[in-house]
């Protein structure tokens, strides 16, 4: 949110600019598993809401802010605790059958900030599944 707050005079300044915002699939569940730190699901869904609040800057300012939400990235920390697991405990943990790679994030996140059609948007990224758009004007939760 601060980043943002400091962000935007700066993007003014130029003529506009891109924000993409880093979500977590914990803090939307529909069904799937939540964190185990509320506190943590509770900041990513504000933020998530931020996103879709702040969509008018597009037209007002010619910023785009979107939001990427991933579940379980191939990070070296999450790797190493995902390695360091049985089988029964992923299982337990419901980790699943593969993390999503730096690379996917990456160009995820470079088309978030070029595609120009894209202001406001929040897209999904589901282990073992294509990113998808939540719909917009969604009242729940439903991919495109």
């Amino acid at each position: 949110m601060y980043a943002i707050l400091h962000a935007v005079p700066a993007m003014r300044k130029r003529g506009g600019g891109v924000i993409v915002n880093m979500g977590s699939t914990s803090a939307i569940g529909h069904g799937r598993k939540h964190s185990k730190s509320p506190g943590y699901d509770v900041a990513k869904m504000g933020l998530i809401r931020l996103t879709t609040t702040l969509a008018p800057l597009h037209a007002s300012e010619g910023i785009r802010v979107n939001c990427l939400v991933p579940a379980w990235i191939a990070s070296h920390e999450v790797q190493t605790y995902v390695d360091s697991l049985t089988p029964a405990q992923r299982k337990e943990a419901r980790v699943p059958d593969s993390l999503l790679t730096l690379d996917q994030i990456a160009t995820t996140v470079v088309r978030l900030a070029t595609d120009e059609t894209l202001a406001g948007r929040i897209l999904v990224y589901y282990n073992g599944e294509s990113p998808a758009l939540i719909p917009q004007g969604d009242p729940g939760y439903s991919l495109s």
